[in-house]
């Protein structure tokens, strides 16, 4: 595994056709990201998420789903790939 980069600029909500998602840092290094439930009103469950070597994000275990982060026009966007 790679060294975690540096995730300050990474850390906020992102907007989505579904629902919005947050971006957290953790202590050891990965990301948290929660997705925000109109239904409950709150952030669900928060997803782990580690650096790779490949400059995507996954989540331990979880080998159909990973993010990218990518900043286009002084714009970051959060792209998800399944």
């Amino acid at each position: 595994m790679a060294p975690a980069p540096d995730r300050s600029a990474l850390v906020g909500v992102y907007g989505n056709s579904v629902a919005p998602v947050q971006v957290a840092s953790a202590a050891d290094g990965s990301l948290t990201l929660r997705r925000w439930s109109k239904d409950q009103r709150r952030w669900d469950e928060a997803q782990q998420l580690r650096a790779r070597s490949d400059g995507n994000w996954w989540a331990d275990g979880q080998t159909s789903m990973c993010y990218r982060f990518q900043t286009v026009l002084g714009h970051r966007y959060l792209i998800g790939r399944a």
